[in-house]
């Protein structure tokens, strides 16, 4: 009758299995009640044979629940959080042409009378739980780092469905060393907060670092997250394909360290290598390799503090022929205002242009000053969490549907 009213849908499937098994049952009590000598097996054979129609029954039941779970899953957005540093970022992300892929969530960051913190995750059961969060963090501000870890151990235990985080900038990344006693490596006490964030659901947590200082920096996260290093390096390429299209362009590193690491990365550009030099108490940079007579220089490094090596590379450069230099950090840390030093004065000759992602917030305060020209993160983080989603079996829906 299911089959003659229903059709074969799947909702019905399993019923009819359930049948089909239930049938052969009885067919095979009956053919033994025929046989005298048969009848001492039925009782075992009977429960062997029911426990098999009824393991079919549900298994067909599990297998139509979870092609409705995974529909939904289709469907369902990534929930964006982040600290007040990375507003803007997370603002992009989830405003950007795959905007559909996302969902802004948020945060009321606010203290006490005593100025202790008083967090508040706007909204938890409709954009944690069951849901795929992200969290933009940002380091930059040592007095906020604890907010942002207070919230992030909470997302961990409100059952997201999946959890990772973005860290556009590891700042602590620049001490990973200890040189002599009594000296503190913070890129591995920093590595040890994230290390101690609670089980969240499908293992470690991932946490997305671009351009780390020092590549072995990844061995210092051990145990609850696992750190994915990415690059802003192809971003400046597109912009370097977009505005510099018709320039003669090489390539430089201020040292050899920077050019083992991102020199790859440029196979399709002539490449120089810039080297320290001490003499006594005085340091210089020299050119080491390659030749940059007539090209349009470009030096690519992971960030930029002061800015005094950059300074004098660009000097060493211009000094052996080069016809106009710029530079491309991805990290613009700039402490006290250090950008000053590279907008324009007289009788001083400027880098043509510099380029900078927004991983830091200062480097958002200096878009459009002198040469500085800020190049969003926001296109690489979306990219990166559709990636994620992807390879983790979840495809976020692309349809023009709102989610």
């Amino acid at each position: 009758n299911q089959r003659r009213v229903h059709g074969d849908s799947l909702s019905n499937r399993p019923i009819r299995m359930f049948g089909r098994a239930a049938s052969r049952v009885f067919a095979r009590v009956r053919s033994a009640f025929q046989s005298p000598w048969k009848r001492a097996g039925v009782a075992a054979g009977l429960g062997s044979l029911a426990s098999m129609a009824l393991s079919r029954f549900t298994s067909g039941r599990v297998c139509a629940h979870e092609q409705g779970r995974m529909q939904s899953n289709v469907e369902e957005p990534t929930v964006v959080f982040s600290c007040n540093a990375m507003n803007c970022i997370a603002d992009q992300v989830c405003t950007g042409e795959n905007s559909k892929c996302f969902q802004r969530g948020s945060v009321s960051w606010a203290h006490f009378a005593d100025g202790s913190p008083n967090i508040f995750v706007n909204d938890i059961k409709q954009t944690v739980w069951g849901k795929h969060v992200v969290f933009i963090a940002s380091l930059s501000d040592p007095s906020d780092i604890f907010n942002q870890l207070a919230v992030m151990y909470a997302f961990c235990r409100n059952h997201p469905k999946s959890f990772e985080i973005v860290l556009p900038f590891f700042p602590h990344g620049t001490m990973e060393r200890v040189s002599r006693e009594g000296e503190i490596a913070t890129a591995d006490i920093a590595a040890w907060m994230f290390d101690n964030l609670p089980n969240a659901p499908g293992g470690p947590v991932p946490i997305v670092i671009y351009d780390i200082h020092a590549l072995q920096e990844r061995f210092y996260f051990r145990n609850a997250v696992v750190p994915v290093l990415v690059s802003g390096v192809p971003l400046f390429k597109e912009e370097l394909l977009k505005s510099h299209s018709h320039d003669k362009i090489a390539i430089a590193f201020p040292d050899d360290g920077a050019a083992k690491r991102f020199a790859k990365m440029f196979p399709e550009y002539p490449i120089i290598i810039c080297g320290k030099r001490r003499d006594g108490d005085k340091r210089s940079i020299s050119i080491e390799e390659g030749n940059p007579t007539g090209h349009h220089v470009f030096i690519v490094d992971d960030l930029v503090q002061s800015g005094g090596t950059i300074r004098e590379c660009q000097a060493a450069l211009e000094k052996a022929g080069a016809q106009a230099v710029s530079a491309y950090v991805t990290h613009g840390v700039f402490p006290k205002d250090s950008y000053k030093s590279f907008l324009p004065v007289d009788g001083r000759k400027n880098l043509k242009h510099f380029y900078l992602t927004d991983s830091c917030p200062a480097a958002r305060q200096i878009d459009g000053q002198g040469p500085f020209k800020v190049i969003p993160l926001a296109p690489s983080i979306a990219r990166h969490l559709l990636e994620f989603r992807s390879v983790n079996g979840f495809s976020p829906s692309t349809s023009n549907n709102p989610p």
